[in-house]
């Protein structure tokens, strides 16, 4: 079995699973902030207030020598669960998701596949926030 990432269906059922996990609570300088009116603000401005919030945690001095790289830097913050953007880190959760993605079930995917997922899936939700918030920008 084999999923396809790079169909425009795919892409345009991933761009809305990503804009709807951004959530309006976000941490600022550790407290809890509301953003006033969240639900009025278009996917754009939704998405660069994410992006900024993950920016500003992930891109201290010591993160970018431990990690070079952008998409590392933002992977690693995403995998420490912030409290901007709702994605499963939970092994079942994950391959849930990534089967409604995908239209298949968890149970039709071989072991090796499901593996595969669980090992990608937060370079894959970084890469494609980065290409979202290019899109949209």
């Amino acid at each position: 079995m084999k999923l396809r990432t790079n169909t425009k269906e795919y892409i345009k059922r991933e761009e809305k699973y990503l804009l709807d996990s951004i959530q309006d609570w976000y941490f600022d300088d550790y407290k809890l902030s509301h953003v006033e009116n969240f639900e009025n603000l278009s996917d754009k401005e939704r998405l660069n207030i994410l992006m900024s919030e993950l920016r500003k945690h992930s891109d201290h001095e010591f993160n970018k020598r431990r990690f070079p790289n952008h998409q590392e830097r933002l992977k690693d913050h995403l995998l420490g669960e912030p409290g901007c953007i709702d994605i499963p880190t939970r092994y079942h959760t994950i391959l849930e998701d990534v089967a409604n993605l995908h239209k298949v079930k968890v149970e039709d995917m071989p072991e090796k596949l499901q593996d595969t997922i669980i090992k990608n899936f937060h370079n894959r939700i970084t890469y494609a926030l980065l290409k979202l918030e290019t899109k949209l920008n």
